[in-house]
């Protein structure tokens, strides 16, 4: 087993404070047509602007192999409301 850095692809995007009735996932596809779930995703942290936004960095839990390019990613969000 080696040490060292290794890559990941990280996934940043901005939200609005408060809202319980979405769900927000982050999904990767290598041709811009097959979207998938790219697994398990770390939560890195959350930043609350005090303006109602909040920053929500997270990442993927296996690197991104070595050669590889980094995955296309989209976040889509689904309202739960009535």
């Amino acid at each position: 087993m080696g040490s060292g850095l290794q890559d990941y692809a990280v996934f940043e995007y901005a939200i609005r404070s408060g809202l319980n009735d979405v769900n927000i996932a982050v999904e990767t596809s290598s041709d811009l047509a097959i979207w998938t779930s790219p697994g398990e995703i770390d939560f890195l942290e959350q930043i609350d602007h005090g303006d109602g936004t909040l920053t929500v960095r997270c990442r993927t839990s296996n690197p991104v192999a070595p050669g590889d390019r980094p995955p296309f990613a989209r976040v889509r969000v689904l309202f739960l409301g009535p």
